[in-house]
């Protein structure tokens, strides 16, 4: 018997498109490639398209320095689409304190379902392991992606095989 309590939200998000490919082992020892292999760490990836190449820049959540990874291969820049990554091309992965993998949009989960047509980007909270939204005020657990002042990060399935990682 499957139940459920009224007005939960779903866990995934399918409202806002997300396909995102990060080729691991092509970057091994990039920020994006160690994070889900340590519980607790998160880090913002940005997409961004400069001068033809698709770079990914990437902000860690313990206060190490940002990366900017350069996604020069044919296969990478070429193939592999980054025209859909969230509400606004940018994600938080990482890898929650019970070893659970964990994808979310950078944006407030809360603020963009009331106003969709503006930007409410996620900060890095002052409590290891959350995000502040400056619009509400909002703090998100990263864990399990929900706000002890109600609603939810939208979340995106992930999956990781040591090779690819792949948020969808």
């Amino acid at each position: 018997m499957l139940s459920s309590c009224a007005g939960e939200e779903p866990r995934y998000d399918e409202t806002y498109p997300c396909n995102f490919t990060f080729r691991a082992d092509y970057h091994p020892t990039a920020w994006l490639s160690r994070v889900l292999l340590n519980p607790t760490m998160y880090v913002l990836v940005e997409v961004q398209l400069r001068n033809g190449v698709h770079h990914l820049i990437c902000t860690p959540n313990d206060g190490s320095p940002v990366e900017d990874i350069a996604l020069v291969t044919e296969l990478e820049n070429k193939r592999l689409p980054y025209h859909h990554v969230g509400t606004a091309g940018a994600l938080i992965i990482g890898c929650n304190a019970f070893g659970e993998y964990r994808a979310y949009d950078a944006q407030c989960g809360v603020c963009i379902r009331e106003v969709t047509a503006i930007k409410v980007p996620l900060r890095w909270g002052d409590q290891h392991g959350t995000v502040v939204c400056d619009r509400c005020d909002r703090f998100f657990h990263l864990d399990h992606g929900a706000s002890p002042q109600g609603g939810r990060l939208i979340e995106y399935r992930i999956m990781f095989d040591g090779a690819i990682l792949r948020v969808y």
